[in-house]
């Protein structure tokens, strides 16, 4: 893969937003403002976004292990494509690489691990420099999840002749098979020795159950990540953002996604989806779409323009605030 590298770029639109938007009742479900009471905006990682679903909107942010760094996807439609890094203090925005998405943070914050448009995996420093392909082969080699003392790489693979999830070490001199027809998004959980799966599964890394979690999501998983302090899981799915306990208890719907819940009557406000935790263990990082105008077409579907931005929560206040149905 060619990696074209530009200097450090400012994104076209920086929009800040407020930190409380209004939310309207529905038949099946109330959403109150003090959700957000502890929400707060990313500054510097906002922009307006338009886009058809179901079209390009996943932007996947991540934050370093240090907490000083946004990694997100940029997003074709609004014309910064490609993988960014963000220093969250000074809001400077630095282009890694025009050819990636679905990005993992090594643990030391000094590169990351990516699939290219060949839906490949790769490894860069975050300058783009040092590029190393790490899979090769038949089928798309998706969602890569770096261990937590960095030395291998968990990934689904979609050949339908030998699919699954695979383990690779971070050198990609080694590749074993550990599940076979399951292509989840995985996360690793911070023993090491094991990871989650969004079908609400852990498994060893000899691809043995070692809990069952005994729930299902109506509409499906997105998803998944794993508290780096006390491996409670935040599963983003279609009808919105849950967390659950290690042990599969405690389910609870903490954020809402109208675009997918049927049983939404009125205007659409709100589109929360993938998340991920923050380093401290207490607030996770999601994508917050906020409406200014929706519309169904013939030929895309309902198409959506507003604001984009990455918000910050901490998941107990959500918990103990949250009056939303599981679906």
């Amino acid at each position: 893969m060619k990696s074209r590298i530009p200097n450090t770029t400012q994104l076209l639109t920086v929009i800040f937003l407020i930190a409380f938007f209004s939310f309207e009742s529905c038949d099946m479900e109330e959403i109150t403002p003090e959700i957000y009471l502890e929400g707060k905006p990313i500054l510097g990682a906002a922009w307006f976004h338009k886009l058809q679903l179901y079209g390009s909107g996943d932007l996947l942010p991540k934050i370093s292990s240090d907490g000083t760094k946004l990694l997100y996807t940029g997003s074709p439609s609004l014309g910064n494509r490609g993988l960014w890094v963000m220093d969250i203090a000074t809001q400077s925005k630095t282009l890694i690489t025009t050819d990636g998405f679905n990005a993992d943070w090594a643990p030391d914050g000094q590169s990351i691990y990516f699939n290219g448009y060949d839906l490949q995996i790769y490894e860069a420093k975050l300058d783009g420099s040092e590029l190393l392909q790490l899979t090769s082969g038949e089928g798309q080699n998706l969602f890569p999840a770096c261990s937590p003392d960095g030395n291998h790489i968990i990934y689904a693979n979609t050949y339908f002749k030998d699919g699954g999830i695979y383990i690779i070490n971070t050198k990609g001199t080694y590749k074993k098979k550990i599940l076979s027809n399951l292509t989840y998004y995985p996360a690793w959980m911070p023993d090491q020795k094991s990871f989650f799966l969004a079908n609400g599964n852990t498994y060893d890394t000899l691809g043995q159950v070692v809990k069952e979690l005994n729930f299902k999501l109506k509409y499906g998983p997105g998803n998944a990540s794993v508290s780096p302090t006390d491996s409670r899981i935040v599963i983003s799915a279609s009808s919105g953002i849950y967390v659950v306990n290690p042990d599969g208890s405690g389910l609870k719907r903490i954020l809402p996604n109208h675009l997918y819940n049927p049983s939404h009557q009125g205007p659409v406000k709100l589109w929360a989806q993938n998340a991920s935790w923050h380093p401290d263990g207490k607030h996770i990082i999601y994508e917050h779409l906020a409406f200014t105008r929706t519309k169904q077409t013939d030929s895309y579907g309902l198409f959506v323009e507003g604001t984009m931005a990455f918000y910050k929560v901490n998941v107990d206040s959500a918990i103990m605030v949250s009056n939303l149905q599981l679906y």
